[in-house]
C-alpha cells in the first residue's frame, strides 16, 4: 500500500514537473537521493517525493548528491491533498 501511494505521489508531481516545462525522469523504486530528474534548458531538479516528512539525513544527502552534480534540491512533501514543492538551496 505505502509503495503504492507514493510511486502515485511521484507520477503527480512528475505530470506537475512536466507542466512546467520540464522534461522529467522517475527512478521507480528508488533508494538513492532522488525518486525524478527533471532537467530543462540550464536548470537539472534532482527531487525526493514524499508523502510524510522528510528528515534531515535525507535532506543531506539529497543537498550532498545535488552539489557534486551542479543540481537543484528539491523536495515534494504532500499535505492532505496539497503538493508542496521546496527548493533547498
Amino acid at each position: 500500500m505505502n509503495y503504492r501511494r507514493g510511486s502515485a505521489f511521484e507520477r503527480k508531481v512528475k505530470e506537475m514537473l512536466e507542466l512546467e516545462g520540464y522534461y522529467v525522469v522517475r527512478s521507480a523504486g528508488s533508494h538513492g537521493a532522488a525518486d525524478l530528474v527533471a532537467v530543462k534548458p540550464g536548470e537539472v531538479l534532482f527531487v525526493q517525493c514524499k508523502t510524510n516528512k522528510i528528515s534531515a539525513a535525507e535532506c543531506g544527502v539529497l543537498v550532498e548528491v545535488s552539489a557534486q552534480y551542479g543540481a537543484v534540491p528539491v523536495v515534494a512533501v504532500r499535505r492532505g491533498r496539497k503538493t508542496e514543492i521546496y527548493r533547498l538551496v
